[in-house]
């Protein structure tokens, strides 16, 4: 297993899903996401 970079923050990956890279940053802001649109639906 090779050390990977995200391409968005170029920090250690330490998630992969269907291909895509996630470093603590990417989720951090992903779960952000995810909560402020169950809190606030369209």
């Amino acid at each position: 297993m090779t050390n990977k970079n995200c391409q968005k923050h170029k920090k250690s990956v330490i998630y992969t899903y269907n291909d895509i890279n996630y470093c603590p940053e990417c989720l951090d802001k992903l779960f952000k996401a995810i909560y402020k649109a169950k809190n606030n639906p369209p």
